[in-house]
């Protein structure tokens, strides 16, 4: 069985934390960038880096908090123009080996519960790849140019007409709209 070769790769032993906390910093190359603007549907990723700390927490489980800062660049889900972000937050995630961690029936979680952690790979984390899960829940999932409104198209919503919006089978309900298209033809 293979696996495939993760874009950006920073793992870390945890057995070789011996109890004490770790700070590491990491950043992606040009080429690593390239590639992972490839995976997350990216115009550009022209950096990312972040500022990790790795904790030893109980029974053998491994607490990863830190921040990072990535500069974007994503499609605009109107116009299509390139749509420029800075994105820097931090996160935190805790780490266990896989037997620690319950497996049952599906569980769910709410709000004020703290999620279970994440298992181990191997008695490792790879740091590069959870701070490429953390830059994809950060990105924006509607990105919008500025000035990209609906302003000026060719069909207006009935509130910017002055319509009654009764949703009868009148000609004031739903198909008016494709009524007037057919009679500006």
């Amino acid at each position: 069985m293979t696996t495939a070769k993760l874009e950006f790769s920073r793992p870390v032993l945890v057995s070789g934390l011996d109890g004490r906390k770790r700070r590491v910093d990491i950043a992606a190359d040009a080429h690593e960038c390239a590639a992972l603007a490839c995976r997350l549907g990216l115009l550009d990723l022209s950096s990312l880096s972040a500022r990790l700390v790795l904790t030893p927490a109980n029974q053998g489980a491994v607490a990863l908090g830190g921040t990072f800062r990535a500069d974007v660049v994503q499609t605009c889900v109107r116009t299509l123009e390139p749509v420029p972000a800075h994105i820097e937050t931090s996160f935190e995630r805790v780490f266990a080996e896989a037997e620690r961690i319950e497996e049952g029936p599906e569980q769910w979680i709410t709000i004020d519960e703290e999620e279970p952690p994440d298992p181990l790979v191997n008695g490792t984390v790879d740091l590069g790849e959870v701070v490429t899960e953390q830059l994809a829940l950060e990105l924006d999932p509607y990105p919008k140019a500025a000035g990209s409104d609906f302003k000026g198209l060719a069909i207006e919503t009935p509130a910017e007409t002055g319509e009654d919006t009764d949703m009868g089978a009148g000609p004031k309900g739903p198909f008016s709209v494709l009524g007037r298209l057919k009679r500006a033809d």
